[in-house]
């Protein structure tokens, strides 16, 4: 019976876990994308900010140890070009200086992705215009492989799925067992009686 009981409650739990859990998993693991994206961003907005003068005065030395400082610290890609394609930073000595973000950063707009790269992996990209007022500089452009963007998503969907099967383990139903009979509690009651009907029948 308890061996039922046991399947019964686990073929729940998992049903449970694929209809309700697992779905909820890909949705935070996609929000979880998106914020490390718009994390990522706001980041390049930030150091591009910082290195705008710097390009605009076409100073690689001073370009590289904003970009160069930001890759080192977190594992990223990063690539600084000005106006003209000129490369004033790069994390990495064989990179693309052109696509469509490129454009786009050029053309004062901002450019957030995913795409396939040529070794068959994956990465995100964020490429944004550096200023100086409000004339385009350069473009400063933040790459990630996709498994470190993933990894933090994967730990969230882990994270989710563990609260569910732990919140599902604290609502199970335990078993109500009987408290031992009280007997002395009986046998005073029992006497209460006894005495009470003695009472009576004088």
């Amino acid at each position: 019976m308890t061996r039922r009981i046991l399947i019964s409650y686990l073929s729940l739990t998992f049903l449970i876990f694929l209809g309700l859990e697992l779905p909820l998993g890909f949705v935070y693991a996609h929000h979880e994308r998106d914020g490390f994206a718009a994390d990522v961003e706001r980041d390049a907005v930030v150091l591009a900010d910082q290195a705008g003068q710097d390009i605009a005065e076409n100073r690689p030395g001073p370009v590289d140890a904003i970009a160069g400082g930001y890759a080192r610290a977190t594992g990223a890609q990063v690539l600084v070009i000005n106006t003209a394609g000129a490369v004033l930073s790069s994390s990495t000595p064989r990179t693309s200086t052109t696509g469509p973000e490129i454009t786009a950063a050029l053309a004062n707009r901002h450019a957030v992705g995913y795409r396939r790269t040529a070794s068959g992996g994956s990465e995100l990209y964020v490429a944004v215009p550096a200023h100086t007022g409000a004339t385009v500089r350069g473009v400063l452009r933040i790459t990630y492989p996709t498994d470190l963007v993933d990894a933090a998503a994967y730990r969230a969907w882990l994270i989710l799925g563990a609260v569910g099967v732990l919140t599902r383990r604290t609502r199970r139903p335990r078993r109500v067992r009987a408290g031992p009979l009280d007997h002395s509690a009986g046998t005073r009651t029992r006497g209460r009686h006894h005495t009470a009907r003695q009472g009576r029948g004088h």
